[in-house]
């Protein structure tokens, strides 16, 4: 028996460092003269090489995260995704493998490549270029028989309505808890599959953008009220990530915030994944909400003192001695 499964992506991250007189945040024009654009945007000049200071390779996707997080607390876990039969295959492949997650429903595809990302790295915040292989997640197959403790279901392209429909299918006949993250695809669409699987949900993982363009409002919701408004979707507990201010969580009794540790950011990618890996850790462990909301943060706090997703992953035996240094929940 499995302690968690996880569904969606693995994938091959490059990581890029700029150089910083070739980059900018800073509208190039003077069209707002010494404030940043309407939206925040890197601004790269056309035509020309630019320079990387540093270049770094590891593996990543949310699936595979949150995964390998779990695999490092001392979880059984396994991943259900696919790679192509190519080099990133099998560097993705044998990273997990060496995390101990079993890849036993991964799929190896020869007609597809795999997953991999391009990582722009500037001032502790990513931007991500992104090719998924796998362009129709049909192909993917959710065991009946399988048997765990808990579903992560992590963003998905093309074809997750069908994989929506099994794993409600499945853990309506067994007692299996379900996390769910949904993509930009999903929340984008907000369709029949997003709001059938939301009714099951136990745990609901979003950031703070996620959120809005979920609830899809014109006026500006507090905070309380965005996650009261996703309650009346259907999951038990919808947690809010956001970034440096920490995060918040609503389970139909009381609401927490929770602030984020003091560590020195250094790359951001993977936080959202390291903080839901911490919070699940704590969850299988039938922990309390405030002390699980204590895992999630300790666990992201090590992922962004390094580049990469997985890096800075901690162990339980990790987890449990940093938990006297960290930030106290409070009801909001």
């Amino acid at each position: 028996m499995f302690d968690a499964i996880t569904i969606g992506d693995a994938v091959y991250d490059t990581f890029i460092k700029l150089e910083k007189d070739d980059i900018s945040v800073i509208c190039p024009h003077s069209r707002r003269k010494g404030l940043t654009c309407d939206e925040p945007v890197l601004c790269l000049s056309y035509g020309e090489k630019i320079a990387v200071s540093d270049v770094h390779f590891d593996i990543g996707g949310s699936a595979s995260n949150v995964a390998v997080g779990l695999a490092r607390q001392g979880f059984k876990t396994v991943l259900i995704g696919a790679v192509g039969k190519d080099e990133r295959g099998k560097e993705i492949l044998k990273k997990l493998k060496d995390e101990n997650v079993s890849t036993s429903s991964t799929l190896l595809l020869k007609d597809i490549k795999s997953s991999f990302s391009i990582i722009i790295n500037y001032r502790g915040e990513r931007t991500i270029l992104i090719h998924r292989g796998l362009s129709n997640y049909t192909k993917l197959n959710i065991p009946k028989k399988i048997n765990t403790k808990l579903i992560f279901v992590g963003p998905l392209g093309v074809g997750y309505e069908k994989i929506y429909k099994d794993v409600v299918s499945l853990i309506s006949t067994k007692n299996i808890a379900l996390a769910l993250n949904p993509g930009g695809i999903q929340i984008t669409e907000k369709g029949s599959a997003l709001r059938g699987v939301l009714k099951v949900t136990n745990i609901l993982f979003l950031n703070k953008e996620e959120a809005r363009e979920l609830l899809d409002i014109k006026r500006v919701l507090e905070i309380k009220e965005m996650l009261s408004e996703i309650k009346k979707m259907g999951p038990k507990t919808i947690i809010i990530t956001d970034g440096p201010q920490g995060a918040y969580v609503f389970d139909g009794k009381i609401f927490y915030e929770m602030g984020a540790s003091k560590a020195e950011r250094k790359e951001a990618t993977g936080a959202g994944d390291s903080f839901t890996s911490g919070f699940l850790g704590a969850y299988l462990l039938a922990k309390d909400l405030k002390e699980a909301l204590q895992w999630g943060v300790i666990n992201a706090s090590g992922v962004i003192e390094n580049i990469g997703a997985q890096k800075g992953l901690s162990s339980r035996k990790q987890i449990k001695k940093n938990l006297k240094e960290a930030p106290i929940p409070r009801p909001i």
